[in-house]
């Protein structure tokens, strides 16, 4: 499956991943395979892309470059954002817009692959900057606490 999902993510985002420099960093999965990653690396952040077969999603994840691969990238504090979260999609919309935004639910991985392309293309520039600002204002947090 890891494999599976290595070459699905290159045909799909390959030029997406040559456009912006990334190369690829490394691939893992979990004891029972229901979660793959593959992880490629910039010069200005990290991409981790994953299928969770147990959530049925795919999705991606942009990471500063001190951001561990092995670190819990659920955990916020690990340097990982979730890239709709990042870009704070829907935020501020009722249940209802909200639902007309997303649409109805893929579960096709090429499709939900396509998808991430698409908004990688639209937005990475935005998600770069915010990106950075989240990492300022944890640079901030950690001097402050030092300092106090």
């Amino acid at each position: 499956m890891k494999n599976e999902f290595n070459d699905l993510v290159s045909s799909v985002l390959g030029d997406f991943l040559s456009k912006h420099a990334f190369r690829f960093a490394e691939s893992r999965s979990n004891t029972g395979g229901d979660l793959v990653s593959v992880v490629f690396e910039s010069d200005q952040c990290k991409l981790r892309l994953y299928d969770s077969r147990r959530a049925g999603e795919v999705n991606c994840l942009v990471g500063r470059l001190d951001a561990s691969n092995e670190s819990d990238w659920t955990d916020k504090r690990s340097g990982w954002y979730h890239l709709r979260g990042l870009l704070e999609i829907g935020k501020g919309l009722s249940l209802e817009e909200l639902q007309k935004l997303v649409g109805p639910p893929v579960t096709d991985r090429r499709e939900q692959l396509v998808q991430l392309r698409d908004l990688l293309d639209s937005a990475f520039e935005k998600a770069l900057l915010k990106l950075q600002e989240k990492s300022c204002l944890i640079r901030t947090r950690k001097i402050y606490k030092f300092q106090a």
